[in-house]
């Protein structure tokens, strides 16, 4: 009877974590479909969105599907946007670079917009500026266990980094910030779903 009972327990712990767990691995869709949904992502964007402001996403590559899942999180990287430029600037393996918008919103699988709560006229021209220096740096992978390297970023770090000059003293935040963490610093405009 004991041995039942413990085995209905580890079934329904698992039946538990399992049902309320994000997809592990997530597919890109067929190509007409991806076009059709990247062009409505794109104009919501360019609707709603602002210099300055962050996409939070989740990719279709190995690297975010890893990151997603060891987090149970529905986002896995983050950028900051260059509307009038049609870019971000982002932080990955590659370190601190540019990406064009269209190329960014076409890896996503699901994107949110979220206006930064400390983004003011210019603090969003100071975040691009900043983020534009930082190009070229490397990125921080002790930063994502919560050991941050001066002059790296990890790309949640990146998008907070740029409005350090705002940013009150005595705020707190996790380390290491994550993707999914980055809506409680501001305000969702734009989410797109999951396809």
């Amino acid at each position: 009877m004991k041995k039942s009972v413990s085995c209905l327990f580890a079934v329904s712990i698992i039946f538990l974590f399992s049902s309320c767990a994000v997809p592990f691995k997530v597919q890109a869709p067929v190509h007409a479909v991806k076009e059709t949904r990247n062009q409505a992502v794109l104009q919501a964007i360019q609707t709603a969105g602002k210099d300055g402001d962050w996409l939070v996403v989740r990719n279709y590559h190995q690297t975010d599907n890893m990151v997603s899942a060891l987090r149970n999180a529905p986002f896995s990287h983050a950028a900051i946007l260059d509307l009038s430029k049609q870019v971000v600037v982002e932080s990955n393996s590659k370190g601190v670079h540019v990406t064009p918008l269209a190329d960014f919103v076409g890896g996503a699988h699901r994107l949110m917009l979220v206006s930064p709560k400390w983004a003011t006229e210019a603090s969003r021209k100071t975040a691009l500026e900043t983020a534009y220096g930082h190009i070229g740096k490397k990125y921080d992978y002790l930063g994502l266990v919560g050991i941050n390297m001066s002059d790296r970023y990890y790309c949640s770090e990146l998008a907070v980094a740029v409005y350090k000059p705002y940013i009150d003293r005595n705020e707190e935040f996790s380390h290491p910030i994550a993707p999914d963490q980055l809506y409680f610093y501001g305000k969702i405009l734009y989410d797109s779903g999951a396809i």
